[in-house]
């Protein structure tokens, strides 16, 4: 498991959630499309705000959506909050590879995405803490 890199501009990111939330911000990571923060244990509530009002300040400021995940030191915890709201039966780990059973499959094409693109990035965020090999979807 590598360390994780933040780049000056998640950086310059991570400090305005923080500002304007109080949060403790663990992580950014930034693609075309969305931020997703990760934010210490316990800290979720203060960094989306009553009423969602701090994640929706971030998307007007950043202009892309926003997705606020707090972190946990248990991987299939952390895993669980990562595809929130999306709703699993059971989520295991064997051996590195995590598997993922979700509880319909409306769900499990969500989780996957387009030519797998949702799970490779859960796949990519989840090793930055955790020495995960793969991550799959049954």
């Amino acid at each position: 498991m590598d360390r994780v890199k933040i780049t000056g501009d998640e950086l310059q990111i991570m400090a305005l959630l923080e500002k304007a939330t109080g949060a403790r911000v663990k992580d950014c990571v930034l693609n075309e499309q969305q931020a997703l923060f990760i934010v210490e244990t316990g800290d979720a509530a203060k960094a989306i705000g009553p009423g969602g009002r701090n994640a929706k300040f971030l998307e007007q400021k950043l202009k892309r959506r926003v997705r606020l995940v707090e972190y946990h030191p248990n991987l299939l915890a952390f895993v669980t909050n990562l595809v929130a709201p999306a709703r699993l039966r059971d989520a295991r780990e064997n051996d590195g590879v995590v598997t993922l059973y979700p509880a319909d499959s409306m769900t499990r094409g969500t989780l996957i995405g387009r030519g797998g693109s949702n799970l490779r990035t859960l796949e990519s965020v989840v090793q930055r803490y955790f020495p995960v090999k793969e991550i799959k979807v049954e």
